[in-house]
């Protein structure tokens, strides 16, 4: 579970923006990216849903945190 900024293309990386995706922050789950997001206010961001089979990945698409 991960989280891009629309705009830049950039992944949370704790408290820090990174480009490598394999240096982004894996959430482990929806409940965490969430508390994340709200507690950072974060504003056009997308969650990426990651699985072992690559095949099975999706975005929830624009994502605004009050």
């Amino acid at each position: 579970m991960l989280i891009r900024n629309i705009q830049t293309g950039l992944y949370v990386n704790q408290d820090a923006w990174v480009k490598e995706l394999e240096k982004a922050y894996d959430f482990k789950n929806a409940r965490n990216a969430i508390q994340y997001g709200w507690s950072k206010s974060l504003k056009s961001v997308e969650i990426h849903y990651t699985f072992d089979n690559p095949k099975e990945n999706f975005t929830t698409g624009l994502t605004i945190f009050p």
